[in-house]
């Protein structure tokens, strides 16, 4: 039986208003245990623009998720849009709301609708947007369990690690039971790493790559879930002390992005949604994205395009809801651009990266 790590649990638990919080080696380990407990086999909606693990842990566990077009102007799939995916089926499965990026908004008619039909929801708050010292929040639907990772970039960052929140002692009961039975996820770093060289190299190759890296990433699904690390407490006690002075510094430098981007001119657009737990600054570029990418990457600005389709990944495999639009999630992909959030963005760095996106983007 592994370390539960009860103390740190309720902290945990705390922080979100919740009742239980069960510790897992990473969140993506946590979400296919939710579906176990659940019960579910039925459909699986997801984002269409999320990070390919979702998908590998989904599917190693024998589901195989259904993807509903993000919209092009936010990166989260709209709530009209999650709604018509659950009425698409005649049967109940699974809805994942997800607050991509930091944002937050309202799911109101998918919640909706997964009561008219008798789907779970599972809301996968992976960058802490639920956590008490980010604002007065709520969950989407009081007996829904989520989602939140404590993995290396995220804002409640120990380096690894996940937790799913809930009020239902039975739930905690069950998914404590399978947590107890997974390896500490120790060693899970290497598998990782070549599983992000396959990533890369599906993005930058062409339909035979794809094909070829499509391949390698289902393979590696079946590695196994991970249990919570003895060496990650300390680590996650600590982000979880810093969370309001980590929280109030990456607002700040968003506002900073967001100024000089104004300052400098240019096609940049921002979706008009609160970033409650601002990840990177999420911009739209209409045009030259590509070219705005490989200029700054030359200059040294670690800038990023996430999230590509999953289709990217998983041409074989991936499928869209009926009422889903595919070229949706292609227009974001063409068009994101992520901005770190770090401490080594100072102003003037900022101010001239912003100068050199307008020029570029022209």
């Amino acid at each position: 039986m592994r370390p539960t790590f009860p103390e740190l649990a309720r902290q945990v638990a705390e922080g979100f208003a919740r009742e239980y919080a069960v510790l897992f080696g990473r969140a993506r380990d946590a979400l296919p245990a939710i579906l176990e407990v659940l019960g579910a086999h039925g459909p699986l909606l997801i984002p269409s623009n999320i990070c390919p693990e979702v998908y590998l842990a989904f599917v190693a566990a024998g589901h195989r998720p259904t993807l509903v077009a993000v919209s092009e102007q936010t990166g989260l799939v709209d709530d009209q849009a999650f709604a018509a995916a659950i009425r698409d089926f005649d049967r109940p499965g699974v809805v994942m709301p997800t607050h991509l990026y930091g944002f937050v908004q309202a799911y109101a008619e998918t919640v909706a609708a997964a009561r008219e039909r008798g789907w779970f929801i599972v809301e996968n708050d992976s960058l802490a947007t639920g956590h008490r010292a980010l604002g007065p929040l709520s969950p989407l639907a009081a007996d829904a369990p989520a989602v939140v990772s404590f993995g290396a970039g995220k804002i409640i960052d120990a380096g690894v690690g996940g937790a799913v929140l809930t009020d239902d002692a039975r739930m905690a009961g069950q998914l404590l039971a399978l947590a107890e039975r997974y390896p500490p996820a120790d060693g899970a770093g290497t598998e990782e790493a070549t599983r992000l060289g396959w990533i890369r190299q599906a993005k930058r190759g062409g339909a035979a790559e794809r094909l070829e890296c499509e391949t390698r990433l289902l393979h590696s699904a079946s590695a196994g879930r991970f249990a919570f690390p003895a060496r990650a407490e300390a680590p996650l006690r600590r982000a979880l002390e810093n969370l309001p002075e980590t929280i109030a510094q990456r607002r700040e430098i968003a506002m900073r992005w967001r100024e000089a981007l104004h300052e400098a001119g240019g096609p940049v657009g921002l979706p008009e949604m609160e970033q409650v737990a601002p990840w990177r600054l999420i911009a739209r570029l209409a045009t030259r994205r590509d070219q705005v990418l490989d200029r700054l990457r030359a200059a040294g600005i670690d800038a990023g395009d996430n999230y590509p389709a999953l289709e990217t990944f998983f041409p074989r495999t991936a499928a869209y809801a009926p009422s889903s639009a595919p070229a949706r999630a292609r227009l974001w992909q063409a068009r994101v651009l992520n901005l770190w959030l770090t401490p080594d963005y100072t102003p003037e760095r900022i101010r001239s990266t912003a100068r050199l996106i307008a020029d570029t983007a022209r």
